[in-house]
């Protein structure tokens, strides 16, 4: 994870925990490490009112291999914590095609595989696809591309 243009105001350690006051223009963070490689980021202020519980980053990341692919591709997510997730998969129309996932997805790095079909186990033609995970009120979204030899 990159933060770019932001300068350090404040750099404390205590308890194993350290922690990073970091500003940009009117938005400052905290950067907490804490134990077992867990880190947060919260806004502290916002134009310069104070803002407090507000997550600032998504805390949940994602990357597909291999893409383009011919038979089967994986989807790797990596959650911080548990959310109540859905992972789909739609076309260039933005029609849903196929559900990979719906319920928990719970802590740690979970791998998807996606086979190319449609909801009724119909192999669907080369091209252009998307896939959108919603991890409670966040969503991510990454192209696909199929290609069948």
């Amino acid at each position: 994870m990159k933060i770019l243009d932001y300068r350090i105001i404040r750099n404390s350690k205590s308890a194993g925990t350290q922690t990073l006051t970091l500003s940009r223009r009117n938005v400052t963070l905290r950067k907490q490490e804490i134990k077992d490689g867990e880190t947060t980021f919260s806004i502290l202020s916002l134009n310069g009112n104070e803002a407090t519980n507000y997550n600032a980053l998504p805390q949940i990341s994602h990357v597909a291999y291999p893409n383009p692919f011919n038979s089967s591709v994986s989807i790797k997510l990596d959650a911080s914590k548990d959310y109540k997730s859905d992972v789909s998969i739609y076309n260039v129309k933005g029609e849903k095609v196929s559900s990979l996932f719906t319920g928990i997805i719970t802590k740690g790095s979970h791998n998807l595989i996606w086979d190319g079909t449609d909801s009724k186990g119909t192999k669907l033609s080369n091209g252009i696809y998307f896939y959108k995970v919603t991890a409670d009120s966040k969503t991510l979204t990454g192209k696909l591309i199929l290609i069948i030899i």
